[in-house]
Order: structure tokens, then sequence, then C-alpha cells
């Protein structure tokens, strides 16, 4: 499947509800880092729904300005950060990009923990996250 990219505007994006988007060179919140497994794991097959390139700048993890990429899925998000130290090697008339450190991977969004709060009749059952206080309802009646 090819992916075409457009051109939209900051409004147009939807973050996942549970995500502080914050400034052009912030990294987003709340974020965890995740393993390249993990990152396999989630994304999976999923196409995202939109992609935001930012230039992150000094938070404690990083030591300085830093190229991310960041995967919106719907109720969560993927950042890949990128080291800045890296070169291009021509094997054979092919060219690698090699880097000296490894990619990381982020986690953006709530990792929900949901418990049913509420049942109403045999088969409405209402559940909440308990990080952040997401809700929504099931019909189980079939």
């Amino acid at each position: 499947m090819a992916e075409k990219f457009v051109a939209i505007y900051d409004k147009e994006i939807v973050w996942p509800a549970s995500v502080t988007p914050n400034g052009y060179n912030d990294f987003p919140e709340p974020f965890r880092e995740i393993s390249v497994d993990e990152y396999i794991h989630v994304t999976g097959s999923q196409i995202g729904y939109f992609r935001v390139f930012r230039q992150i700048l000094d938070l404690d993890i990083f030591k300085c300005v830093k190229n991310c990429d960041i995967t919106i899925y719907g109720s969560f998000a993927i950042a890949i950060v990128y080291p800045n130290d890296w070169k291009c090697n021509n094997i054979k008339g092919e060219y690698h990009i090699k880097y000296k450190d490894k990619l990381r991977y982020f986690y953006i969004g709530c990792k929900h923990h949901y418990k049913e709060v509420a049942t109403s009749g045999n088969c409405m059952h209402r559940y909440k996250c308990f990080n952040c206080g997401h809700e929504y309802t099931v019909d189980s009646s079939g």
C-alpha cells in the first residue's frame, strides 16, 4: 500500500484524547520509551492517521536537538527519535545510512488500565481508565 503525504494545518491534526501535544519543539506527553520489539508489536500492520515531524529541544533524556517523527494511530502515537551522529556508506553503488547510536522509540499516550465501574441492567457495562479517566460503555446484549 502506498502512502500519500499532503500538507495540512496544525488544527486538522487529531491527537489522542490522553495526549497533550505541547509546542513545536517539545515532546508530547505522556510518553515512555519502548523497545524495538514493542514498537513492532504495537504498530504491526496499522496505518497511522497523521505524521508529525518535530525537532525536539533539550529534554532530560536528550543531550541536544533531535529529529523526531511522530505517527498518530488514533488512541496513541509512536515517536521515533533519530540520533544526530550518522554517516552515509556507499556499498557497491547502494547508499546506506549508518547511525552511531540506536534509534529510540517512544509510546505517546496513556497505557490504559480499565476497570468496570458500573452496570446498567444485565448488558450495559461502563469501564473507566484509572490512569487518565477515559470512560467507555459496552452493550453486551449481542
